[in-house]
């Protein structure tokens, strides 16, 4: 149990890393995270759920950052501001197709 959660801090201290693309300081995706939870050897049905996720965002790494960045910086109509439309409020929270496809598969 105890080496479960230091995987778990460690992952978490992963998370706060930033990552400059473009100009722009952005989120680095969790790839991290995923490949950490994939490495752990504490728990091996948790590993096997998550290596395929960690082999899918290590190989488009690349991609999903030029995609995170190309969003940066850009105005987006969110359909108002009290009362949003939750369709393009999810589009513009999610701009990575390729990340997106890769959680889902993950999600089964």
């Amino acid at each position: 149990m105890a080496g479960r959660s230091l995987a778990r801090q460690r992952a978490a201290q992963r998370d706060h890393q930033t990552h400059a693309v473009a100009g722009h300081r952005c989120q680095q995706p969790r790839i991290d995270t995923a490949q950490a939870l994939a490495d752990q050897k504490d728990d091996p049905t948790l590993a096997a759920h998550f290596a395929p996720l960690a082999k899918t965002l290590g190989d488009n790494e690349a991609k999903i950052v030029a995609e995170l960045a190309a969003v940066q910086g850009k105005p987006v109509d969110i359909g108002g501001y009290y009362k949003a439309d939750d369709a393009k409020v999810e589009a513009v929270m999610r701009p990575s197709a390729t990340f997106n496809r890769a959680l889902e598969s993950a999600a089964g």
